[in-house]
């Protein structure tokens, strides 16, 4: 089994958030070309970053793109799967290896409270977050009432907190 260090995810907010400060606000794009929105961004990532074959796979192909895309990707890929279902759905996929780049980026987006429930979500399957795809699905099933409580509440944060999902993602998209 292997586990993301918390340090790691520390210092991927903190990477971003300095950007953040230091004006790094400018367009990256022109504000109609396809990659100035998050999904733009994120669409050639897909099928080419491994979800399924264990976190040193991830790790490998996520260090192929910026941090600020791997925020993106991950935010992304949380968000869509608990509003098409449900916590259980997201951490029972392949993407939800991805939880704790999911939490960082909600951070770093200003997200705070809508990170705090996911936190909470992914606090629910156990001490450190499972990499794994079976221990993950092993405890979701064990834990399907706890993370049921917190799917209201985290879907109805992403429709407002920080302009809401897609305002904060394509926010950061723009971002240099």
């Amino acid at each position: 089994m292997t586990r993301t260090p918390l340090i790691t995810v520390l210092m991927m907010s903190l990477l971003l958030s300095l950007a953040a400060a230091c004006g790094a606000t400018g367009p990256a794009a022109a504000p109609d070309a396809p990659e100035a929105t998050a999904r733009g961004l994120v669409e050639p990532m897909r099928g080419k970053v491994a979800l399924d074959q264990g976190s040193a796979a991830l790790f490998r192909d996520l260090a192929n793109y910026s941090v600020r895309e791997r925020f993106l990707f991950a935010v992304l890929a949380c968000a869509d799967e608990v509003r098409a279902g449900d916590f259980r759905r997201f951490f029972a996929s392949p993407e939800g290896i991805m939880g704790p780049e999911a939490i960082a980026g909600l951070r770093a987006m200003g997200m705070v409270n809508t990170a705090a429930v996911a936190q909470k979500a992914a606090n629910v399957l156990g001490r450190e977050f499972p990499r794994d795809l079976a221990e993950r699905r092993r405890a979701v099933d064990a834990n399907v009432a706890a993370l049921n409580t917190l799917d209201a509440e985290f879907t109805q944060l992403l429709s407002v907190e920080a302009g809401g999902i897609d305002v904060a993602t394509d926010r950061l998209a723009r971002m240099r």
